[in-house]
């Protein structure tokens, strides 16, 4: 089964700075009453866009992956990391996981308790 999307979301379209994408969209998921002008609906919209700005900012690193991976800041907590999972994944724990009640039982069932 697939499943298209037809848009990005907005949080995406905020921080890559497509504000006529996000209005159109916007405009799509909520309904305006008709009273209001074409200028205070872009106004209501525009004030939206600046608040979830902010907080869509905010959220986001500022290190990049040469600052995590090279200055001494965040290289030693990097490269243990990377060393970490290198470790896990060459040491084939990950099956064990999987099916590590199917084997206590099948052990359990053999041995006699």
């Amino acid at each position: 089964m697939t499943t298209i999307f037809k848009y990005e979301p907005i949080g995406f379209l905020i921080a890559e700075g497509k504000s006529e994408e996000v209005i159109k969209f916007l405009a799509l998921l909520y309904k305006t009453p008709k009273a209001h002008s074409e200028s205070e609906k872009q106004e209501v919209f525009e004030r939206f866009i600046e608040l979830e700005k902010s907080k869509v900012l905010a959220g986001q690193s500022q290190v990049t992956f040469k600052k995590a991976v090279c200055s001494p800041e965040y290289a030693r907590a990097s490269w243990t990391c990377f060393g970490l999972n290198c470790f896990n994944q060459f040491s084939a724990i990950g099956p064990v996981n999987i099916f590590s009640t199917s084997l206590i039982k099948t052990l359990n069932v053999e041995t006699k308790g």
